[in-house]
């Protein structure tokens, strides 16, 4: 998305458009704990927590459709195969280490998780050599060679994985030792997703501010 930002708009609109990008990130980080809290509280059909994963997929149809009809198509020099080598690839390695990292711990580590965890390493540089030998990479070798990439990607890991643990641990501690429903837990974000929407929407704002005052 934010690609789409830089190529589709410049000065002015971009930066309003990254306002905006920011603001329903924010929004949506937060809806995501508090519908999490009303569907894990509602126990639809016994289910539990479990409705949580299919949330994404009215999301994503719905997506799929608008982004269809308003997204601007691209020429005919811009489409090009899918890579679906590295795409299996690439999901078999992330799979293989995200299933033992959520459920190793709970279940004491058992010989398949570790497996599992060496198998991801084994896949990850499998697709690498796939992606060298494929025409049209999913992840092309030369972006990763451009200067600042690398350190730029690591620092979006860094403050996402931060970002995201900080959610889950709070979310833990706040339905744990301080005793609070799901639905409870959630609407504590609500607050600081407003104020990151405000600060968002209205950055650009702030130099000018500062230039008057």
């Amino acid at each position: 998305m934010l690609s789409m930002i830089q190529t589709s708009f410049a000065g002015a609109a971009r930066a309003r458009a990254l306002g905006l990008y920011a603001a329903v990130v924010s929004g949506a980080a937060v809806a995501g704990q508090v519908l999490g809290g009303v569907l894990v509280s509602a126990d639809l059909f016994g289910s539990s927590w479990r409705p949580v994963f299919l949330v994404n997929v009215p999301i994503g149809v719905v997506l799929l459709v608008l982004g269809a009809r308003l997204l601007p198509a691209g020429g005919p020099s811009r489409h090009r195969a899918l890579d679906l080598p590295g795409l299996v690839t690439l999901s078999a390695a992330v799979g293989l280490l995200v299933v033992p990292l959520v459920l190793g711990h709970e279940r004491g580590w058992p010989l398949w998780s570790l497996a599992a965890l060496v198998a991801s390493a084994v896949m990850a540089g499998v697709f690498v050599l796939v992606e060298r030998r494929v025409a049209a990479p999913l992840v092309p070798v030369r972006v990763l060679r451009a200067p600042g990439t690398v350190p730029s990607a690591l620092v979006v890991f860094g403050t996402m994985t931060t970002y995201g643990g900080f959610l889950l641990a709070c979310a833990l501690h706040l339905q744990g030792p301080l005793g609070d429903d799901p639905l409870a837990a959630g609407l504590t974000f609500v607050p600081a997703a407003v104020g990151f929407t405000v600060v968002s929407l209205g950055w650009r704002r702030v130099p000018h501010a500062c230039t008057a005052g």
